[in-house]
């Protein structure tokens, strides 16, 4: 396929001139890219006539599960009062009543949105205690199908017993076997946080992330609870639960990271763990803000579930970090889209997130009109005040549009969205019958 015509953002972050020019794509790699290529004998010619050809984002931290949600009814008579009880009543209630039937359906839901937005991979933290064995494959079946690159793992917890947490234990290793050598969907040991793993467990989450050659993908710190409890709990540090099992390193991913001291981040970035930067998720739950703007390859930008846009998450980035440091910059910002896409695409093996041959081909055309110059210098200005999602117009995957000016390939989305709504139907009332009961942890 040749794509002519277009004005090429080559990278999120440190740019080439950007001005027209054509990109030639190869399977599912970029093969070139030059000024006025010459078509050759049975390839297909997309004329983009003058819209912005750009890299395809990456959600660097998820919850697909979390898409049946949306709008579901209260499932205790008295609100939350802080963010363990926002995970009693609200998250660990939902997790709980998942079906299988009801993770096909928000995954695929979940797929689509993203890719409507321009993301092109998502980053996903699943949890569905009732339905763990298989879990994952329904997830990657679903991201396949849609068309999207996914890095995935379960949820292990005590919460729910030894014995549901020894399957996902189990579930995440056969996995991550399983999955070792895709391009397209990977995996990654997963738990939910310190506080609700016991030393036994987390001890088995370290083997198993030691056979699979892979890191942990964990809740770090998000909000007071995680320190507090696990103190209580098991007589210990935070962090140092972690650095004790062999999880400090660049394959490991902490979300949120937001009651961390400065000496522990600075530790966390030195060991080039991913931490996840979720500023609209940790603003809708009141646990404060991290610090986490600064230009660091360790730090990346996700949603925590709500939704996958990643134009809007960045813009809560830059303006929830502009109001606690007039210091944040925009270039700090699309450094955080750019490395999340880093970080998906260390774990698929495939080079990508720059537009230039041999990179995977991830994209998404952009019809963004603007009144003033684009140029490397204020890609970030434009970025965060005038770009959005509403300007994707066409997104490419593995060298395959999927969504093609405003319509996804191949997906019929009355239907899709019928059989979700349907499932969240049957979601809510299974929610609301078990919200008389009591969680352990």
């Amino acid at each position: 396929m040749l794509l002519r015509n277009a004005i090429v953002v080559d990278s999120w972050t440190s740019p080439g001139p950007i001005g027209r020019g054509d990109v030639r794509i190869e399977g599912s790699s970029i093969a070139e890219r030059g000024e006025s290529l010459l078509a050759r004998d049975g390839e297909r010619v997309v004329d983009l006539d003058g819209a912005i050809l750009a890299p395809g984002f990456v959600c660097g931290h998820t919850h697909l599960y979390s898409v049946l949600s949306r709008g579901m009814p209260a499932t205790s008579d008295a609100p939350p009062r802080d963010f363990h009880e926002i995970l009693q009543k609200v998250w660990w209630r939902l997790d709980v009543a998942l079906d299988e039937p009801s993770v096909r359906a928000s995954a695929r839901i979940g797929a689509i949105e993203a890719l409507k937005c321009g993301t092109t991979g998502l980053i996903d933290h699943h949890a569905s205690p009732c339905f763990v064995d298989g879990s994952l494959d329904v997830i990657a079946q679903a991201c396949r199908d849609i068309g999207i690159r996914a890095l995935l793992c379960y949820e292990t917890s005590d919460r729910d017993g030894e014995v549901i947490a020894a399957v996902g234990i189990a579930e995440n290793a056969r996995f991550c076997a399983e999955n070792g050598r895709d391009d397209i969907v990977a995996g990654v040991i997963g738990a939910h946080a310190s506080f609700t793993c016991s030393d036994h467990t987390l001890d088995r989450l370290g083997t198993a992330a030691q056979d699979a050659g892979t890191g942990l993908h964990v809740h770090v710190a998000e909000g007071g609870t995680d320190r507090t409890l696990t103190r209580q709990r098991y007589g210990a540090e935070l962090i140092a639960r972690y650095q004790q099992r062999g999880f400090l390193h660049g394959k490991s991913i902490f979300a949120h990271c937001v009651d961390l001291t400065e000496a522990e981040r600075a530790a966390l970035q030195h060991a080039g763990v991913k931490l996840a930067h979720n500023p609209s998720s940790n603003l809708n739950n009141r646990v404060g803000f991290a610090p986490l703007w600064a230009e660091n390859p360790a730090v990346m930008l996700g949603t925590d579930g709500i939704g996958a846009d990643m134009y809007r998450e960045a813009k809560s980035a830059w303006f929830r970090g502009m109001e606690a440091d007039a210091s944040c910059s925009p270039g700090a910002i699309l450094g955080m889209i750019a490395n999340a896409a880093t970080t998906l695409y260390d774990h698929l093996g495939v080079a990508g997130g720059r537009i230039e041959a041999g990179q995977a081909a991830d994209l998404q055309v952009l019809r963004y009109r603007t009144p003033t110059d684009l140029h490397a210098d204020n890609l970030g200005g434009h970025f965060l005040f005038g770009m959005s999602a509403a300007a994707v117009e066409s997104v490419i995957v593995a060298g395959k549009i999927v969504v093609d000016r405003g319509v996804l390939v191949g997906v019929d989305l009355e239907r899709e969205y019928a059989v979700a709504r349907e499932q969240a139907s049957g979601l809510w009332q299974r929610m609301l019958a078990k919200s008389g009961s009591s969680l352990r942890l």
